[in-house]
C-alpha cells in the first residue's frame, strides 16, 4: 500500500485545504497525474501523484485543512489486492477513516412537502430506491420532507437531504494577508540575520555640496533681483501717471 502525503507546494506552506478530488477509489493513476486541487491560502494548486497505482482510499474530504505531510490518499501497488491493503493498514496501526457526519436537512420544507411525524419512520411513504439511497448516505428518513404524492419521500428528497451545507465563502484576501504576515514574522524570528556597516568620510563631499548650494543661491538671487528691478520700474511709471491725473 502506498500512502501519498500532502506535499509542500511552496517555501512557506505549512498546511493546505482540499478543494476537490480529481480521482475516486478504483481509478488507476500514474506518475504526474493530477489527483487533487489544494488551496494554499495564496492560490489553488494542482497536486500531482508521484507513484503509479490504483486509488484505494481518500483519507480526507473537500474542505478539510491538514498540515503538510498528512496522508491524503492511499494507493494499491500493482498486483496488490484490497485484502493486502487492509492487512498493511492494520500493521501500520492506521485507524479507519471516521464516518463523515451528514448535514441535517434544511428545516424549511419545499412547497407541498409533508414532514413526517417523529418516530413514524415505519409509516413513512418512501420508494425502495429512496430507502436504499438513504441507507447509503446515512440519512434519517424521519427528518426528510417528502415531496411525492401524499408526502412520499422520493429519491430527489433523499439526495437533497444528504447534500452537505454549502461552505461559507472564504475571504481569500484575508487568508493571503495572514499567510504573508505569518511568513514574514517567521522569517524574522527563525532565519539568522546579519548586518554590515562601514564609515564613509563625507567632509569633502559636504564641502562640495555647500559650495554648490552657495553658487545656486547667488544665481537665483541675481535672477530674482533683475526681475524685481523690472517690476519696480513698471510700478514707478504707473504711479507717475496716476500722480499727474490726481489733484
Amino acid at each position: 500500500m502506498i500512502e501519498f502525503k500532502l506535499p509542500s507546494l511552496g517555501a512557506e506552506m505549512d498546511e493546505g485545504t482540499l478543494i476537490e478530488w480529481k480521482v475516486k477509489p478504483g481509478d488507476a493513476v500514474k506518475k504526474g497525474d493530477v489527483v487533487a486541487v489544494v488551496d494554499t491560502s495564496k492560490s489553488a494548486i494542482d497536486v500531482e501523484i508521484w507513484e503509479p497505482g490504483t486509488v484505494w482510499e481518500l483519507a480526507i474530504g473537500p474542505g478539510d485543512k491538514v498540515p503538510v505531510g498528512t496522508v491524503i490518499v492511499r494507493l494499491l501497488e500493482p498486483g496488490e489486492t484490497n485484502e493486502h491493503a487492509e492487512e498493511a493498514k492494520r500493521k501500520r496501526g492506521v485507524a479507519a477513516a471516521p464516518a463523515r457526519p451528514v448535514a441535517p436537512p434544511s428545516a424549511v420544507a419545499r412547497p407541498g412537502a409533508v414532514m413526517p411525524a417523529a418516530g413514524a419512520d415505519a409509516r413513512v411513504r418512501v420508494s425502495p430506491a429512496a430507502r436504499k439511497h438513504a441507507s447509503e448516505l446515512g440519512v434519517d428518513l424521519a427528518t426528510v420532507a417528502g415531496t411525492g404524492p401524499q408526502g412520499a419521500i422520493t429519491l430527489e428528497d433523499v439526495e437533497r437531504a444528504g447534500k452537505p451545507p454549502a461552505a461559507p465563502p472564504k475571504d481569500r484576501w484575508g487568508e493571503m494577508r495572514r499567510a504573508i504576515a505569518a511568513a514574514m514574522a517567521r522569517s524574522k524570528r527563525e532565519i539568522p540575520h546579519y548586518y554590515l556597516a562601514t564609515d564613509i568620510p563625507l567632509s569633502k563631499a559636504s564641502g562640495v555640496a555647500r559650495e554648490a548650494q552657495r553658487g545656486a543661491f547667488r544665481r537665483r538671487a541675481h535672477a530674482d533681483g533683475g526681475a524685481d528691478a523690472q517690476g519696480g520700474r513698471a510700478c514707478a511709471r504707473a504711479l507717475s501717471g496716476v500722480q499727474r491725473v490726481l489733484p
